[in-house]
C-alpha cells in the first residue's frame, strides 16, 4: 500500500529529519553564536564574531564590521526558524498526505471484504457496527496517523539533535557537563507515559464499542420505524439510546482525562530536571551567554519527549481501531474460489443434491438430502418454517458450502466453478425484494449492466410493470429512495421481477415471489412467471399454496432434530393421497385463509 506513495513519503521523512536537526541543535547552536554579536557584556563592548559567523559572512560577501554582523546576526535566528518551519511544514504535508492516501486504501479493502465475506459473517454482526468499523474506526486510525506521522519522524531527530548538542557542548567545559547531569530525567518522562497508555488502550477499546453499539442502535431504528410507531416504542428507544449515549460520554471524558495527564505530568518533569541544571549552572558560575544555549537545548530535549507521549497516547487509540478493524480484514472467507474454476457453457439447468449436510452455528439445518431437478421443471419447496427450504436456495446460490455432499450444476460441483460464473446462471426474486438507491431503470439494469433501454422495457412489460413506470413523473429515470421509498409492495416486486426477466438465466428461484401483490396483481405476475419459467430450471420456496399451482413438482420439507428431511415428493394430488405431512400443512392453510 506505501509503495506507490514512497516517493512523497521519503520526502515527508526527509523534512522530518532536517526540521528536527534545525530545531534541536540549530536554534541552540544560532543563540550561542549570535546572542554575543548583539548583547553587550558588563563592559559595554560586542563580543566578535566567530568563525562560523565569520565564515556565513565570507559566504555571503558581507564585510565584518559591527554594523553588519549586527544586521548578520539579528537575520540569522528568523532565518533558522524559517527553515525549520518550511521543513516542518513539507514533512506534517506529506506524511500526511500518505497517511490519508494509505487509509483510504485500507477503507476501500475493508469494504471490499464485506462484499467476499459470508452471509453467517454478517448474521454476527449488526450493520450498524460494521458500519461504526467502516466509517468510525478508519477515522479514528487515519486521524492517529495524520496527527502522529509528522511527529514520530521530526521529534526523534530533534531529541537527537539537541541532546547531541549538549554532549559536545559537555566534552567542551567540563562545567557544562555537569549541568547535562539534568538530561537524566528524561527517561523518567517514559514512566507517566506507559502507565497511561496501558489504562488509556482499555478505555479506547471500550468507548470504540460502545461507539459501535450506539451506530447499530440508530441503524436498527431508522429501519424500523413503522414497526416502532405501531408498538408505541418511541420511548423506549429513546431511553435506550439515552443510556448508550450517557456510558459514550462517560468512557470519552475518562479516555480525555488520560490524554491530558501526560502532559502536565512531564512538564512536572522536566521543570525538576531544568531547575536542577540552573541551580548547578549558577553554582558553577555560569554566564547567561553561557546557559541561555544550553537551556534552549533542554528545552528542545524535554519538548520531544511530551510531543512523543501525546503521540503514545493517539496510537494507543488507533490500535484499539485498527484491532476492530483486523477483525474484518482477517475473517475467513469461507468461500474459496477454485484455482482453475471450470466454466460451463450452454448452462440445461440440471441441478443435483447428492447426500448434502449443512449445519449453521453448531445447529443441523438439513441432512443427508439427495433429489434431481431436470432442466426446465419447476418445482415448489413447501414446509413448516425452518424445516431448511431457504437453506436449499442459499446453497444453490453458494452464500454458505456444504458441510458433506456434493451440489452439482450440469454434473458438475458448484465448488469448481467461480461465485460470478455461478451466480450468473441465476436470476432470484426474494420474497421481500431490496432496491437500491437510483433511477427505475438502474434497478432493473442490475439484472444484467449494459442491456440496452428497449430490453429494459421489455422486461418490464413481461413483469407487468411497464405501465406504472410510464405513469410516473420521470418514467424509467424515476429516482427511487432507500429501499425503493415512494413505490407500494406490490409495484417493489414488479420491478424486482423485472430485474429477473432482464437476466434471463437458465435457473430461476422465486422467493414466494408474488405474496405482496394484490389478487389482480397476482394473477398479471403470475402468468408472466409462468411465461417467464418455461425452459428453465425453477424453484419456488412456497409460503402460500396458491403460488404452487403451476408447479409440476412439489417437495416436502420437514423439520428434524438432526435437521430437515424431504418427507413427500410428487404433484400436488399424489401428496394429498400419500403424505400426511403436506396434507396437513394444505389443509390449515385452507382453514387460515378461510
Amino acid at each position: 500500500m506505501l509503495r506507490p506513495l514512497r516517493s512523497k513519503f521519503a520526502l515527508g521523512v526527509l523534512a522530518g529529519v532536517l526540521a528536527g536537526v534545525f530545531g534541536g541543535a540549530g536554534i541552540p547552536f544560532v543563540t550561542e553564536h549570535v546572542f554575543p554579536l548583539i548583547f553587550v557584556d558588563e563592559n559595554g563592548e560586542r563580543a566578535l564574531p566567530s568563525e562560523v559567523i565569520q565564515a556565513v559572512a565570507t559566504f555571503l560577501r558581507i564585510p565584518v564590521t559591527t554594523g553588519s554582523m549586527l544586521i548578520l546576526a539579528c537575520t540569522l535566528i528568523p532565518l533558522t526558524f524559517l527553515l525549520r518551519g518550511i521543513c516542518a511544514f513539507t514533512s506534517s504535508y506529506f506524511t500526511t498526505f500518505t497517511g490519508v492516501s494509505l487509509l483510504e486504501q485500507l477503507r476501500l479493502r475493508i469494504f471490499a471484504k464485506l462484499q467476499r465475506l459470508p452471509l453467517s459473517f454478517h448474521a454476527k454482526h449488526k450493520g450498524g457496527d460494521l458500519i461504526s468499523r467502516l466509517m468510525g474506526d478508519t477515522s479514528a486510525v487515519q486521524q492517529s496517523i495524520v496527527n502522529c506521522s509528522a511527529d514520530l519522524i521530526k521529534e526523534p531527530f530533534t531529541l537527537i539533535a539537541a541532546v547531541s548538542y549538549l554532549i559536545s557542548k559537555g566534552l567542551e567545559n567540563r562545567a557544562i557537563g555537569v549541568v547535562l547531569l539534568a538530561a537524566v530525567s528524561i527517561p523518567l518522562c517514559v514512566i507517566p507515559i506507559r502507565m497511561v497508555s496501558k489504562r488509556l488502550r482499555r478505555k479506547a477499546k471500550a468507548l470504540q464499542k460502545n461507539a459501535g453499539e450506539l451506530s447499530a442502535v440508530l441503524s436498527e431504528n431508522l429501519a424500523s420505524q413503522p414497526e416502532i410507531r405501531a408498538y408505541n416504542m418511541q420511548d423506549a428507544e429513546v431511553g435506550e439510546f439515552s443510556n448508550l449515549g450517557k456510558r459514550l460520554v462517560r468512557l470519552t471524558l475518562k479516555t480525555v482525562k488520560y490524554k491530558l495527564f501526560t502532559s502536565p505530568a512531564i512538564e512536572v518533569v522536566s521543570a525538576f530536571g531544568i531547575t536542577f541544571a540552573i541551580y548547578y549552572g549558577a553554582k558553577l558560575g555560569l554566564t547567561l551567554q553561557e546557559f541561555v544555549p544550553l537551556l534552549m537545548a533542554l528545552f528542545f530535549c524535554y519538548e520531544p519527549v511530551k510531543k512523543l507521549g501525546a503521540v503514545q497516547n493517539k496510537l494507543k487509540q488507533g490500535e484499539v481501531s485498527l484491532d476492530r478493524l483486523e477483525t474484518i480484514l482477517n475473517a475467513d472467507e469461507g468461500l474459496p474460489e477454485p484455482k482453475s474454476p471450470n466454466r460451463l457453457t450452454n448452462v440445461r439447468g440440471e441441478l443435483e443434491f447428492k447426500n448434502v449436510t449443512f449445519s449453521y452455528n453448531d445447529e443441523p439445518t438439513v441432512t443427508d438430502l439427495s433429489f434431481q431437478l431436470e432442466p426446465g421443471t419447476t418445482t415448489a419447496l413447501v414446509g413448516a418454517s425452518g424445516a431448511g427450504k431457504t437453506t436449499v436456495v442459499n446453497l444453490i446460490e453458494r452464500f454458505y458450502d456444504v458441510d458433506s455432499g456434493q451440489i452439482l450444476l450440469d454434473g458438475t460441483d458448484l465448488r469448481e466453478l467461480s461465485l460470478h460464473h455461478l451466480r450468473e446462471q441465476i436470476a432470484y426474486v426474494a420474497q421481500s425484494p431490496v432496491l437500491f438507491s437510483g433511477t427505475i431503470e438502474e434497478n432493473i439494469l442490475i439484472g444484467k449492466p449494459g442491456s440496452s433501454h428497449e430490453d429494459v422495457v421489455a422486461a418490464a412489460k413481461a413483469a407487468f410493470a411497464h405501465d406504472f413506470i410510464s405513469a410516473s413523473e420521470d418514467g424509467y429515470q424515476t429516482v427511487l429512495g432507500e429501499r425503493g421509498v415512494g413505490l407500494s409492495g406490490g409495484q417493489r416486486q414488479r420491478i424486482a421481477i423485472a430485474r429477473a426477466c432482464l437476466r434471463d438465466a437458465p435457473i430461476l428461484i422465486m422467493d414466494e415471489a408474488t405474496s405482496a401483490l394484490d389478487s389482480e396483481s397476482e394473477a398479471k405476475v403470475q402468468k408472466a412467471l409462468t411465461e417467464l419459467s418455461k425452459g428453465r430450471t425453477t424453484l419456488i420456496i412456497a409460503h402460500r399454496f396458491s403460488s404452487i399451482r403451476d408447479a409440476s413438482r412439489i417437495l416436502v420439507f420437514e423439520k428434524r432434530k438432526n435437521g430437515g428431511a424431504i418427507v413427500g415428493d410428487g404433484t400436488h394430488q399424489e401428496l394429498m393421497e400419500n403424505c400426511p405431512a403436506y396434507k396437513a400443512l394444505y389443509t390449515q392453510q385452507t382453514l387460515e385463509e378461510a
